[in-house]
């Protein structure tokens, strides 16, 4: 699992899902979502990780 495809993987989602789901009754407002979506920096702003200290030693090479 690498993190920034995972990362897209659900903006994207997330992305289609309030394209799909959340159509404006007003035509005059349909460009809103369109627009909101056009930002990626509005949906999500990572991947970030968080690697927990400190590190096991590993075995030493032969």
């Amino acid at each position: 699992m690498i993190p920034s495809v995972v990362a897209a993987e659900v903006t994207g989602a997330l992305g289609d899902f309030l394209a799909t789901g959340f159509g404006p009754s007003n035509p005059a407002l349909a460009h809103v979502i369109d627009d909101f979506l056009a930002q990626p920096e509005n949906l999500a702003k990572g991947p970030y990780l968080s690697v927990a200290l400190p590190f096991q030693a590993g075995a030493g090479r032969r």
